[in-house]
């Protein structure tokens, strides 16, 4: 009988030892270039814009932040003024970590009146973010093909 429980006690033991480190949030990066994936990213948002976060405040809950966020460009979602943004508390939760005072340029998903950001995104500073050009290009291709 003791044989049986060392080797289940060992089999137990090296199966949770092999085990490798689980990530609580991991992003899929496909291997496509740049412009598609700013297309994918593009098509798949319910609103894309630039913006200076304001004010970062906790939810009741405490899982989430509300990102307050002066809009300063949009080109997808008709977004205006200032909006909110929920991202999850930190990026182990897939949250994007916003600071404040920062101009970001956004990939928001959900829809205008529960827009959410993940760090699965492409949401990243604005500052030399080489996005920007091709996202008005984009969006100015997807203007003038809806009108034809």
């Amino acid at each position: 009988m003791n044989k049986y429980l060392a080797i289940i006690l060992t089999l137990f033991v090296l199966t949770f030892a092999a085990a490798g480190t689980a990530l609580a949030c991991s992003c899929m990066v496909e291997d496509i270039p740049v412009e598609a994936q700013i297309t994918k990213s593009y098509d798949g948002a319910a609103a894309v814009f630039t913006g200076k976060v304001t004010r970062i405040e906790m939810t009741p809950a405490g899982l989430e932040v509300k990102v307050h966020i002066k809009v300063t460009k949009s080109w997808k979602g008709n977004v205006r003024g200032e909006i909110i943004v929920k991202t999850a508390r930190d990026s182990s939760m897939c949250g994007y970590q916003f600071l404040k005072g920062k101009t970001y340029l956004v990939y928001a998903s959900g829809s205008p009146k529960e827009l959410g950001v993940s760090n699965c995104s492409r949401t990243a500073l604005a500052d030399k973010n080489n996005d920007i050009e091709y996202v008005g290009e984009l969006a100015r291709k997807k203007k003038s093909a809806k009108k034809q």
